[in-house]
């Protein structure tokens, strides 16, 4: 074979190579294309839904205070089967609310949030429930503290539900890694580059929270799956399929990305990547490492 020939399979071969990237890359940003849509109609759903609820939510306490006031004469039994269901109803009320307020096109709430300090408050959240399941939390932070231009409710909905996940992947106890750290974009990724809807420029400082578990993995099928709405492995009434869809859509909201890497047997990684907060402030983090039995 001759050098020039040689040259000329070595060049065939790196276009190849070139052409095979173009295509994958452009697979995945239709993947993210589709999967925004199906989020996008999520939040109409949701939106929909929550308005039917409030009409019978409002029919049930109104009912419950009638029944409060006119009732003569109520048991121990009663009282406190009243109270329950008025419990109950705002609890319900509330979460109609938050969804309303979410779905809407209105601008989420943004601040500063410093991460670390919100991952420990979520997690003094699910300690009770991570110590019942003998999951050890783990935590690396920076020196320097990590804030995110955020809505501090729904990015602790969202970190909640992350950690609820990797609790219930772990039923004879593990281990939950949690990582948080900043880098600079430097090549196009999902969301990522110099196109003009791209959540982050090349340049830019990424905030990155890494969630890990050493549970029992997810496979490949699934994996592709578990953002779609009303899509759950739990047996039912254990699982509605919507909480990381919602981890989805809050993230979408705050044009940021939620990536996951999983091997069957090993364990799951949820990767976020959120915005660095303006005028971020130099200061000793919350927590740089810690190791938790929580």
């Amino acid at each position: 074979i001759s050098e020039k020939r040689i040259i000329e399979e070595e060049k065939l071969k790196k276009s190849e190579e070139k052409l095979k990237d173009a295509y994958d890359k452009l697979k995945e940003t239709q993947n993210q294309l589709i999967q925004n849509e199906k989020m996008a109609a999520l939040g109409q759903l949701a939106s929909g839904i929550a308005h039917e609820i409030r009409n019978p939510l409002g029919i049930i306490s109104m009912g419950i205070e009638f029944l409060n006031s006119t009732l003569p004469e109520k048991d121990e039994m009663s009282k406190k089967s009243i109270e329950k269901i008025k419990q109950a109803v705002n609890r319900a009320n509330k979460i109609v609310t938050d969804t309303l307020q979410f779905s809407r096109t209105s601008e989420l709430k943004f601040e500063p949030v410093n991460v670390c300090k919100l991952l420990d408050e979520t997690i003094s959240l699910v300690g009770h429930s991570a110590n019942l399941n003998n999951a050890k939390i783990n935590r690396d932070y920076p020196e320097q503290s990590i804030k995110v231009e955020g809505d501090k409710n729904l990015l602790q909905q969202v970190f909640f539900n992350l950690f609820t996940n990797a609790i219930d992947a772990m039923p004879k106890g593990g281990e939950i890694k949690i990582r948080v750290y900043s880098e600079v974009a430097t090549q196009i990724e999902n969301e990522i580059g110099y196109r003009t809807n791209d959540y982050f420029k090349i340049g830019d400082e990424v905030n990155i929270i890494e969630i890990e578990d050493t549970g029992e993995g997810i496979p490949k099928d699934v994996l592709l799956k578990i953002f779609d709405p009303f899509f759950t492995t739990k047996e039912p009434g254990k699982g509605t399929g919507l909480g990381l869809s919602m981890v989805h859509l809050i993230i979408d909201r705050h044009r940021g990305t939620i990536d996951v890497k999983s091997k069957v047997g090993k364990g799951t990684k949820f990767i976020v990547k959120l915005r660095s907060a303006k005028n971020q402030i130099n200061e000793v983090s919350y927590d740089k490492k810690k190791d938790t039995p929580n």
